[in-house]
C-alpha cells in the first residue's frame, strides 16, 4: 500500500511539473488558451487585450501555416505590420474586411500582401457585407 501511494504521489508530482513546464513554454511561444476579454474602462492594455492576443498568435504562426481573418475594420498599423512580417516569412495570409471604410493600415497591408483572392495570400474588401 505504501509503495502504491508513493508511486501515485511521484506520478502526480511529475504531471504537475510537466504541466507547469508546458504552460511556461506555451506562453512564451504564443497566446494562452481560453477566452480573452477587453475592458473598455481599463488602460490601453486592458482595452486591447483581444487584439494583443491575436497579434501574439500572428507572431507565433510558423512558415507554411495559414492565417485567416475576417474583420469589420482594419485600422491598427501594428496589426498590418505583423501580418506583413508573417507574409514575408512564408505564412499564407488571408484577410477579408468589410468595405464600409478604407483605412491606411488596410491599404498598406493590401499593397504588401496583394489583393487577389485567387492567390494564396490576399487582403480584400468584402463588398456588400
Amino acid at each position: 500500500m505504501h509503495r502504491r501511494l508513493t508511486s501515485l504521489l511521484a506520478a502526480l508530482a511529475l504531471v504537475a511539473a510537466l504541466s507547469s513546464a508546458w504552460a511556461a513554454t506555451a506562453s512564451a511561444a504564443g497566446p494562452t488558451e481560453g477566452p480573452t476579454f477587453n475592458d473598455p474602462t481599463g488602460d490601453d492594455a486592458h482595452q486591447m487585450a483581444i487584439m494583443t492576443k491575436i497579434m501574439k498568435a500572428i507572431d507565433g504562426t510558423p512558415r507554411g501555416a495559414t492565417i485567416r481573418i475576417a474583420v469589420f475594420s482594419f485600422t491598427i498599423e501594428e496589426f498590418a505590420d505583423k501580418l506583413i512580417r508573417a507574409y514575408h516569412r512564408g505564412v499564407r495570409v488571408r484577410v477579408i474586411v468589410d468595405d464600409h471604410e478604407t483605412w491606411p493600415a488596410f491599404t498598406r497591408a493590401k499593397a504588401a500582401i496583394g489583393g487577389d483572392p485567387r492567390r494564396s495570400s490576399f487582403v480584400v474588401h468584402c463588398h456588400g457585407a
